[in-house]
Order: C-alpha cells, then structure tokens, then sequence
C-alpha cells in the first residue's frame, strides 16, 4: 500500500490535497419523507441520478412553496480485502441542509449545516464485497441550523460531489472537520524576505506508536525547489495529533496579487526506514495585506482598492448541483470581469471555486449563513461555530482568503442593558475566528440601518460591511456617498467595505427615460456607475462588492423573473448583460467595446434616439447602415435617426494600434404598440390596438358590454391604470378591472365607474404586480357604449409592501 500511495504521479482531483480519491458519481434516489431509513424499500423504488444532484432545480422556479423535507440516496459499494488493508473515507462535499450517513443499515454519521463539506471514515464499518450507503437528507426548517430565512433559495440534495478516499493505517488525518490535515501560513512577509510555517495533523491505527518522518518541500512558482524541512514526529494510536514543522526563511518571495497570483507548491510527506506512508500537496501565496479605517486597502505595502462581486453558487435549472468546470465557468468569467475580489455569500462555496481563486487572483471574503434570523437555543451557537471551524479549516491555505465574515444583515433585538442581544454570540464566533486563524481579519455586514452601530456590534469585528440600495429600494443615486460617510462615522476607527449595492435587471425591458425599479439594464448600468464615480472620491472606503455576479434563485421573490433575484451582472443562465460591459471597461484594460442596449432589437418611438457605445478605448466611430457618424473621444453617445425597418449599427474603437469592431441590427417601427392588447366586439371599425399606441388621436368603441385583455409581456409592478375616456368630461364609465400573474391567476383590483368632468382619468388601486391586465367594461351613463383613446398601466416607481429583504435594502429594519 505504502508503495502504491508512493508511485502515484500526480493526485487526480486539483481541490482535493491527498492522492487516491475516487469520485462517486452514481446515486440511486427516492424522494419521500419517512421518520426512519426505508429498509424495506426496494432498489427498483428509487430512480437513477448522478451527483451533484439537488430536487429543487425546477420546482424553485415555479413556487415559493417548493419542496422542503426528507430525500433518500443510496449507493452500493464494493471493497476487497485488499482495500480492508487501507484505510477507508468518505467525503461529502456538502448536503443541504442536514444529512445523516447509514452504512449498512447503522448510522455513522450526522451532520448539520447546507454548506460545508463533512467526513467519516467507515473502514470498520464495512465488509468485504458488497456494502450499501444510505444518505438521509433534509432541507426543512430547523430553528438550530442556520440560516432560518433569507433572500435565496435553500436547495435540497447532495450538491457536491462525495469521494471515497484510501489511505494509510498511518497518515495524514482526513477528518480534522474535512480539512486536508495540513495548515501552511506566513506571519512575516515583505518583498525581500518571508517565514513559513507548516503545520500537519497526523493519526493512526496501529496498535503501537509509529515512529517517522514528517518532511516538507517548498517548490517555487518556476517549478524548482526553494527550501526543504523535516522533523521526527511520534504518533502515538488513538486522537490526531498536530506536529509543527521547523520554520523556513524565504529570501526575495515572488508575491501573490491578483495582477500576479504566484503560487508555491508545499509537498508533504510522511514515511519511515520502510518507506514511505503517506503525502499530500497544498499550494501557498506569499501575500500581506491590512485594512485601514483612514486609506482604505492596502496589498503587499501598496494601496488597493477592492472591485467585486458577490457569488451565489446557482445557476439556471440545475439549482446548486453544479460540477466543477461550471463553478470554474462562473470563476473564469469573474476574472474576465476584471474583480480583483470576490464575497462567497452567504455561505461556503465548493472547494474548487477556492482553488481556482488561488491560481487566478481574485481575493475572498467568505462566510457562514447566519442570516436574518437568530435562535437562542444552544444549538444554534454549537452549529455556528461548527460551520466557522469548517469553513477555516477546510479553506485555510487559500491565500486568495483575507476576511472571514460571521453573518449578514441579522435582525437584531435590543437587550435591557440598550445593546443588542445577539452580541454575546457575535463576540463568541469573533474569538473563534482568531483562535483558529489569527492572520486574518473578521467581518460583519449590516443592512442600511444605524441599529448595528448604536447597538454595539459594530465594535466586534476588524472589519464592518454595509449593505446599501440607494437609487433602487428607495431614495436616489446621490444619496450613496452621504449614507456611506453618515455610517463611517458612526465607527470611524473601523475599515469599511460596502459589502453589496446594485439594482435588478432583466434583458427584455429597455427604456429611453430609465427610472427607479423598472428592471431596464439602462437604470442598472446607470446605479453601478453613479456608484462607482461617487466611492473614487471616499479614500477611505476599502471597496465594493456588486450585488451579485449573475441572477440566481430566490423563490419568495416576485420580480420581472419570479423567484429569481435579478441583480447580476449576467443573467441566471450566464448571459452577460451590458453592466458586464460597464464593469470590464472600468476594471480592467483589456479593450472592451460593447453597443449599449444591445439586446433592445425592436424599437419605436421618436425615430431619432440616444446611442451609447460602453468602452475604454480612446476613439470610437458609430457607423450605421453604412454611413459614419463621426468619431468620439469621450462621452460615446450618438443621436441617431433609424430608418423604417431593419438598421445596422457598427462601432469600431481603437488604442494604440488595436481596434475592436461590434456590429448589431435594430428594427424600428413608427408607432409599435407598447403592449399587447385584444378587445371584443369593435363596432368602430378601429382595431384594439389604438388602446395602445400612444396616440390620444386614436380609439376603440363598442357598443354594450365588452371585455379588454392586456398583456405587457412581462410582470410589472402597478400603481393603477390610466384611461383617456371618449367625452370623459361629460360620461362616467363603469369598469371592473382585474390583475393576473403569468400563469394567469386573476383577481379583482378595481369595480366602480370614473369620476366623469376629465377625458383622462388616473384609476388608483392596491398595488399588485401582474402581467395581464383583464377590463370587464359595462359602457357609459349616457348611451351604454364604450369607447377610448388610451389605456396605460401606472407602473409603480417604488414597491409599498416590501418583503423583508428590501426593507433592509431601503433601511427600514
């Protein structure tokens, strides 16, 4: 075996550090919610599935109320007494929310929290040939596991992949909380020299004491060997136990940055006079950062301000059961970005998204899920503190990892003595954090509220977060930077971050006169760059993060997309929107050139319209069909005139000898209605679609009862409607108006006639979002006809009812 683990070339899984991992991918899965382990149930019950896997990928994205309970894996797996020889794991890589591991019909195993990978070693547990595995997951509310709420989607399932790992009798220990049993990290490091600690949990079950050699080879980033140390280490059976290696001095470290990520490759080994036992790799960055209350960031001795995104770990119809290459897609593409750093929130993400942050550059703020919500039972803190230990023991060597954050926008409660009540725990999970990592900072991230300040929990953590909407859950764009230096000074020894800011888009809605809430990308693209111009000017601000890096699931939610929050810079399926664009063209200096609005293909309106061209190249020329319409050096937008039909639009820029071309086709039409509307029984001879066309010159009329359907192709959030009444000034009309969803559930919002004396009339109702608009019109006082020149939705330009996230967002919690 020894032999074996020593004539491995290389470990073939990159976030996993020890050789001999096997993936097991096929499950067999049984979706019931039984109070025991179905024994009785037979194979032929349950359906073939492959990990990751997760039950809520489709019914998320349908209801609120999707499936929360109990599902069933199950797997066989074979073993041979020579594998009885090893030692035997295996890794979860994580199971939302709780799990519990049967071997063989015993449990072996319970774990609690959605977000963290977990281990147990079944070596004797099981027998020789066939074994069955039987995983019990549940993703129902449990009032001790956090989180209780939040503005996401708790996915069900074994998302993650699950390993069986071999190893020797004596090792590397592979339970220490599912880390890698080894811990690097330097506590001096500066351009000319740097230490390095090295730090392995060992254990055995041998009957005796195994005498070895625990080495260590430091393999500088150009492949050659730098340093080397050893030490004898005892291991004696029973617990772990942790053996420090000698430290080791490092002249002229090449340092790891996001512009430079230079990884070192720490190989560990563990053997005696018969050879070798065990080994492992893990890769090291020699990096120093601080945060600063008065200047901001500072990286390897130079300021550095921080530009991100936050992440969620979903994606479009696959829930969070994503394989690695596609949370590698998603980190590839966030470097694309131009992010020199990047919030996990609100949880631990897979290992490989870590390891892909190391090798690309891009620095980490991660977190536990404590959100919203708080349980006073002991429970809830014992869990809390198990996931913080799992996450910084699993992801300690990442040096792309620079804040460790204990929770978000937590509601909190004032306690007798004018402090919140949640303080104890937050100064307990502060304590942890640096027992477990003292080389880095902690974070705590507030909604827009004051209450975290004036209650005392502000003056826990290194370093404070806040979470600001000015311009989309209320106020304006302007408001940003007097809030922000409004709630600096509430803690102005504490380094601040904004931890999120951004507003919601959706890449069907275009407008010329973008405003607050109208899901346009026009508005989006405006909040990230009004916000961005306003934080050059706070030098003491460390950074930004975006809210969010693509749209993802959030079921509770009711927007243009329900139950999708629609934040992203690209959409839920990975499409790039144009604030993609917008953030390149600031963040990096790669040549961007990107038409704004390039997905708004159908027109109307005034014939000649703005055109902005998004880059950070120095000249641009707008061709269209054919013809140039100059060349600009700064503000890149046109006025132009479209031509009926189809017109082409090209920009070509240039920088110092590069030049970059987009070409797009546009239709423009005159008078193209703005909605969808169908009328019944027209006795005027004029079609149902003058109800729409903005024309007041323009109507429809019918003669007695008639019905007028509406759809403005996707959900808008109404105020009411307003209707141009024929001779309104001297008939009233009575109406009776009612809303529906996309699945076209209707409800009433309205019954009674107009007020009569004006022609266009503002009809009010409860605030409702629909897609269809239903008008049961009975006709006028005068001679029973009904008869209009334009119907037009009042679209709301902020929500009245918010839910409990925008009213954080808006600063009202």
């Amino acid at each position: 075996t020894s032999a074996a683990i020593a004539e491995q070339p290389a470990r073939p899984i990159s976030h996993l550090p020890w050789y001999s991992a096997t993936e097991l991918k096929e499950w067999m899965y049984l979706e019931t919610d039984p109070d025991s382990m179905p024994d009785t149930t037979p194979d032929k019950a349950y359906t073939k599935v492959e990990l990751p896997h997760t039950w809520n990928a489709l019914d998320s994205l349908k209801t609120k109320d999707y499936r929360r309970g109990t599902s069933w894996y199950r797997r066989y797996l074979d073993v041979s007494q020579q594998d009885l020889q090893q030692r035997l794991y295996l890794r979860f890589g994580a199971a939302g929310q709780q799990a519990e591991i049967f071997i063989n019909g015993k449990l072996a195993l319970t774990h609690k929290g959605g977000y963290s990978a977990f281990a147990l070693e079944i070596t004797r547990l099981v027998h020789p040939g066939k074994n069955r595995i039987d995983v019990k997951v549940n993703n129902a509310f449990d009032e001790t596991i956090p989180p209780h709420t939040a503005d996401y989607t708790f996915y069900g399932g074994l998302y993650r992949q699950v390993f069986l790992l071999h190893a020797p009798l004596t090792g590397i220990c592979r339970t220490n909380h599912a880390g890698p049993g080894i811990k690097i990290w330097s506590e001096k490091v500066s351009e000319d020299t740097a230490d390095f600690h090295a730090e392995a949990t060992l254990d055995t079950i041998a009957e005796k004491p195994i005498q070895a050699t625990l080495s260590l080879q430091l393999i500088a980033p150009d492949g050659e060997e730098c340093s080397r140390t050893a030490c004898k280490v005892t291991i004696q059976p029973g617990k772990p136990q942790r053996f420090e290696l000698p430290v080791l001095n490092i002249t002229n470290p090449k340092l790891w940055s996001p512009e430079h990520p230079s990884l070192y490759r720490v190989d560990i080994s563990l053997s005696t006079e018969d050879g070798s036992l065990d080994q492992a790799t893990v890769h090291h960055g020699f990096r120093w950062y601080r945060f600063t209350a008065d200047k901001g960031f500072f990286l390897n001795g130079q300021p550095y301000p921080l530009n991100g995104v936050n992440r969620h770990q979903d994606l479009y119809r696959h829930g969070n059961a994503l394989t690695p290459q596609e949370h590698a897609a998603d980190i590839r593409a966030i470097k694309e970005l131009g992010a020199n750093w990047l919030r996990l929130a609100h949880y631990p993400q897979h290992d490989h998204v870590l390891d892909l942050c190391d090798k690309l550059g891009i620095l980490v703020w991660e977190e536990i899920p404590w959100v919203n919500g708080t349980s006073y039972k002991p429970q809830f803190l014992e869990n809390m503190q198990s996931m913080m230990t799992e996450m910084i023991q699993q992801h300690f060597n990442h040096p792309s990892i620079i804040v460790w954050g204990m929770a978000n926008e937590v509601r909190l409660q004032k306690a007798q003595d004018g402090k919140a009540r949640q303080l104890p725990l937050y100064h307990t999970m502060n304590n942890l954090i640096h027992q477990l990592d003292p080389t880095r900072v902690s974070g705590i991230v507030s909604g827009n509220t004051s209450s975290y300040a004036k209650l005392g929990v502000m003056d826990v953590p290194d370093v404070i977060g806040y979470n600001l909407y000015n311009g989309w859950y209320g106020g304006n764009f302007a408001g940003f930077s007097p809030r922000v230096t409004e709630l600096h000074k509430m803690n102005p020894d504490k380094p601040m971050v904004i931890t999120e800011y951004g507003a919601g888009s959706d890449m069907r809605i275009h407008s010329l006169t973008p405003r607050m809430q109208d899901f346009s990308e026009e508005w989006q693209v405006s909040f990230f760059e009004s916000y961005q111009n306003q934080a050059r000017k706070l030098p003491w601000l460390s950074g930004m993060t975006w809210w969010a890096f693509a749209d993802f699931g959030s079921a509770n939610r009711g927007d243009s997309i329900p139950h999708v929050n629609q934040k992203g810079m690209l959409t839920f399926d990975r499409r790039k929107k144009d604030l993609f664009y917008a953030a390149q063209a600031r963040w990096t200096s790669t040549p961007v050139l990107h038409i704004q609005s390039s997905a708004w293909t159908n027109r109307s309106g005034s014939a000649t319209q703005p055109v902005r061209v998004i880059t950070n190249l120095k000249e641009v020329e707008l061709r269209m069909n054919g013809q140039s319409l100059g060349t600009q050096t700064n503000r890149f937008v046109w006025n132009v005139t479209f031509r009926k039909g189809t017109n082409e639009l090209t920009a070509v820029g240039r920088r110092e000898g590069i030049e970059r071309r987009q070409t797009i086709h546009i239709n423009w039409e005159p008078a193209r209605r703005r909605f969808k509307v169908t009328a019944t029984r027209a006795q005027s001879g004029h079609p149902a679609e003058n109800l729409a066309d903005g024309s007041q010159l323009t109507r429809w009329s019918c003669e007695g009862p008639a019905e007028i359907n509406i759809d403005f192709g996707h959900p808008i959030l109404l105020d009411g409607l307003r209707i141009s009444f024929y001779d309104g000034k001297n008939r009233q009309y009575r109406l009776n108006i009612l809303a529906a969803d996309e699945n076209g559930n209707y409800r009433e919002l309205f019954s009674g006639s107009s007020r009569g004396g004006t022609p266009r009339e503002a009809l009010h109702f409860s605030q409702t979002e629909a897609r269809y608009i239903r008008i049961l019109a009975s006709g006028n006082n005068r001679n029973n006809w009904n008869s209009y020149y334009e119907i037009e939705p009042i679209i709301a330009k902020e929500k009245k009812n918010k839910n409990i996230y925008e009213k954080i967002g808006a600063g009202e919690e």
